[in-house]
């Protein structure tokens, strides 16, 4: 399970949201608990360090 803000999102629930919103190929099969969001100066998502902190074992992957 994973709390997102106010609410507990699990690891079904997001299969489940990304085969509704997603085709197949796009649906992602590793989902991570991120707990500090890597933004960029203007406040976009920092993509590289995203990648960076997953490789380096920075988060926890749902089972």
């Amino acid at each position: 399970m994973l709390a997102l803000r106010d609410q507990t999102v699990t690891r079904s629930a997001l299969i489940a949201h990304g085969r509704q919103a997603l085709p197949l190929f796009k649906v992602p099969r590793v989902y991570g608990v991120v707990t500090d969001w890597p933004l960029t100066r203007s406040g976009k998502t920092d993509l590289e360090a995203l990648r960076e902190a997953w490789r380096q074992g920075g988060y926890k992957a749902l089972q």
